[in-house]
C-alpha cells in the first residue's frame, strides 16, 4: 500500500487541476478598447514581425495610419501584405512601409527627412524592438516633433 502524503499529493493535484478547469470556464476574455485613431499618424519600428507587427495591425484596425519603419524593406512589404489581407484593401492606403535601421543615424536622418517632406507629423510612436532612448530622442527630435 502506498503511503499516505501519496494519496494526500494525488487528490490535492486533481482538485486544483479541476478548480483550474472550472475557472478557466467561467471567465470571459476581454478585448482591448476599441478608439477611432482616424487621422493620426504611427511609426513602428520592428514591425515587420512578432509584437510590432501585431501592434501595427491593431493600430490599423482602429484607423490610424500606419508607416511600418523596418529595416528590411522585404520583410516590411510582406507584413503590409499580411495587415492589409486581415484588414481588407481599404487599409491599403493607411499601411505603409518605410527603410530605417535605428542602428544607423544616417538612416534615421533619411527617413525624417523624408518624413519631413510630407510634411506629417508623429502622433504615435512604438519602438517594438530593443531601442536606446537616444535613438528615440534622436528620431522626434529630428522630424521636429519634440
Amino acid at each position: 500500500m502506498a503511503p499516505l502524503s501519496l494519496y494526500i499529493s494525488f487528490y490535492t493535484s486533481l482538485a486544483k487541476a479541476i478548480s483550474t478547469l472550472i475557472f478557466a470556464r467561467l471567465y470571459n476574455p476581454q478585448s482591448p478598447p476599441y478608439r477611432n485613431l482616424k487621422g493620426q499618424n504611427a511609426v513602428v519600428t520592428g514591425a515587420n514581425s512578432g509584437i510590432g507587427l501585431s501592434i501595427a495591425t491593431a493600430l490599423a484596425k482602429q484607423g490610424a495610419t500606419v508607416y511600418l519603419a523596418c529595416r528590411n524593406v522585404e520583410k516590411g512589404h510582406a507584413a503590409v501584405a499580411s495587415i492589409i489581407s486581415q484588414l481588407g484593401h481599404e487599409a491599403a492606403t493607411r499601411v505603409f512601409c518605410w527603410k530605417v535601421d535605428v542602428g544607423d543615424l544616417h538612416s534615421v536622418r533619411a527617413f525624417c527627412e523624408k518624413w519631413g517632406e510630407e510634411g506629417r507629423r508623429i502622433d504615435m510612436l512604438v519602438y517594438a524592438m530593443c531601442l536606446d532612448d537616444m535613438f528615440v530622442r534622436h528620431i522626434l527630435t529630428a522630424c521636429n516633433n519634440i
